[in-house]
Parts: structure tokens; sequence; C-alpha cells
């Protein structure tokens, strides 16, 4: 779990087994439906944190993510909630950082301004070729809404919060003060479940294919980002050191949720929020380095402070992902991440390295 390149090679191989053993597994029942399950909840845990941290070329290369019909079947059939909710978590994901590679691509061939150094930031004019680029990518984050509706629309009453939204909606988003009431389940891993159903919502409602100039996009963003807040509140932090090992952790969606929120105050509460915990000394969660969220969520509301939304983080010099991050405290020597976002004085899309 904790190489990337042996992984590769192991996860081709298996799946090639999975394949060709398809049949027998089914004919095993639960047993053989429960190693398929596991086998794709392994993957997705892999492919999430080799994305976190990588350079733009290689998020620009990436397959979609996907599982055959017939393991979407058996995964439906048994009520694995978990790893079809991976699939899609990871898949938009995969959508949303094409789009904002592509959409970049596009208009940086349409410089304001010369690029001086690589720390400068270098302003783009986009234009209606833009939202033409981003349009196929909307329409495949619509496609992963519609099948995360069907999710969750399946999901027993057991695995949904203990609290209806309105009952634990004292949580209040204002102009510097952020108030988080807690919201609780009946078990660390429907926790986890639905921690991954709202970060999907979140991708999925990213401003980069909204109209930027509504404050219904915002509210949307905020409204599933507030609730990813009140399950962290409620959450057992000991349980996710505990259980989230081979799983992607809550930390992680975190920083996914940071980076998709245009409002200061929901980074700098998740700042502190990961700051207290690190304090315990545990220093991975979900197989990943708390550390090196940290330092990447700095500078994101480092940069927030001053007028500037972030779409995307990217390493500056791809690495192969470290040296794996399972047990490797700092898996990445990050000095430095480029960012793609916008100034938010004159709508300039912008991109930039920034030391960490």
């Amino acid at each position: 779990m904790g190489n990337f390149r042996d992984f590769s090679v192991h996860s081709s191989g298996a799946t090639k087994l999975i394949e060709a053993q398809e049949n027998t597994l089914v004919q095993q029942g639960f047993v053989g439906h429960g190693l398929m399950a596991a086998w794709v909840r392994a993957q997705m845990n892999n492919w999430w944190r080799r994305m976190h941290f990588s350079t733009e070329d290689f998020q620009r290369k990436q397959d979609p993510v996907s599982i055959s019909s017939n393991v979407e079947l058996i995964l439906d059939l048994v009520g694995d909630s978990k790893a079809s909710v991976l699939v899609m978590l990871c898949e938009s994901l995969r959508v949303y950082s094409s789009a904002v590679v592509d959409y970049w691509d596009l208009v940086e061939s349409k410089p304001i301004n010369d690029k001086e150094t690589s720390s400068a930031p270098t302003a783009f004019c986009a234009g209606p070729e833009g939202d033409a680029c981003l349009y196929p990518y909307a329409l495949l984050l619509k496609a992963q809404s519609r099948k995360l509706s069907d999710w969750h629309a399946k999901l027993p009453l057991s695995q949904l919060p203990i609290a209806s939204f309105h009952s634990a909606y004292p949580t209040r988003l204002e102009d510097s003060s952020l108030t988080v009431e807690p919201l609780y389940f009946q078990s660390h891993d429907s926790a986890m479940n639905y921690a991954y159903y709202i970060t999907t919502r979140i991708i999925q409602s990213a401003a980069l294919f909204k109209d930027r100039k509504s404050t219904t996009t915002a509210q949307e963003a905020d409204r599933w980002t507030l609730i990813l807040l009140q399950i962290a509140t409620g959450i057992d932090w000991e349980e996710c050191i505990r259980l989230n090992t081979f799983a992607i952790g809550f930390s992680g969606l975190l920083l996914v949720c940071a980076i998709h929120t245009s409002n200061s105050a929901i980074g700098l509460w998740i700042q502190e929020w990961l700051e207290e915990r690190q304090k315990t000394s545990h220093l991975e969660e979900g197989s990943f380095p708390v550390l090196q969220i940290l330092q990447v969520l700095r500078a994101v509301n480092h940069e927030r402070a001053r007028g500037r939304d972030v779409f995307a983080v990217f390493q500056t010099v791809d690495d192969g992902g470290g040296e794996g991050k399972f047990h490797s405290y700092h898996s990445q020597t990050l000095t430095s991440v480029m960012m793609y976002g916008r100034e938010k004085v004159n709508d300039k899309v912008i991109s930039y390295s920034v030391p960490v």
C-alpha cells in the first residue's frame, strides 16, 4: 500500500485475476462479493493518495475511475455503500482536476502579463472558449451527481445522521465567526461514508463550473461544506486514527473542502481543527501525513487572505508520489507547490508557485 509503483503492478495483476475469476467469485456468495468490494476500496484509497500531491501533467493523464458493470451490480446487491461512494468520489475529483488543467492550458495561451519568475502570478483572460472547454466536464459531473443521488436514496436509515439537518443546524457562517454544531452517526463507518458523500457533493458544486457572480453558487458550496464540518465536529478522531488506516482519511477530505470554498472562515476553521488534533502526536491519519496536509492548507489560507481563490494545488516536480504514505510521515518533500486560482478583485485567473 505504501509504494505506488509496486502497488500499480500488484493492482494490474489482481484486477486481471479478479476479472478472470469473476464468475467463480460471484458463485461464492458474500465471501466473493466481499473480496471484490475490499479490492475496490483498496484501489480507490491508493488512487486518492497518489493524486495528493502530484503535478498537473500527471493529473492530465489520468484515465477515468470506473469499475465494471458486473462489479457495480454486485456492490449494489450486497449493499457495500463505501466502495460505491469511493468510486464516485475519486471519479468526480478526476473530472474536476482534468477540467482545471485543460482550462488553464487553454487560457494560458492568452496571458495578460508576461511571467517574470515562476513564483510571480501570471494573469490570464478566460473568454467564451474557456466556458466551452468546461462544458464536457460539467456534463460528466452532472452524470456523477445523478449516480450519487441514487446512492444516497438507497442508504438505510441506520447510515443516515442521527439528527436531521434542520435540528442540527445552529451552524452559522458569518463574516469571521463560524459556529459548528456536531452531527452524529450510529457508527464510525456510517460517518465516514457520509463524509465521502458530502465531499463528492462539494467537488461537484465547484465554482469553476458556475456563474461566478451568483450568490447561490457560493451558498450551495458552503451548505455542503458546513455539513462536512458538522461531521468533523461529531466524529471521534481516535477512531479516525485507528479505523482509517487503509481508507481515505477525514483530514484528506477537509483539504479538498478547504480548496473548494472561497470563504476564509471555513479554511481557517479546518486549519485550526487539524492543528488541534495534530497536537495529540498522531502524525498520520488515513494513510496520509497530517503535517503534509497542513503544509498545503496553510498556504491555501494565506493566498485566500490575499484576495485569491484557489482552485487546485499541484506539485512543481513529479516525485512519483513520494516514498509511500503509509507509516511514512514525510513521504513527500514539499518546498513549494503550484497553485491555480483567481484574483477576486478583477476576476482574472492566475497560476503561480508558492513556498510551503
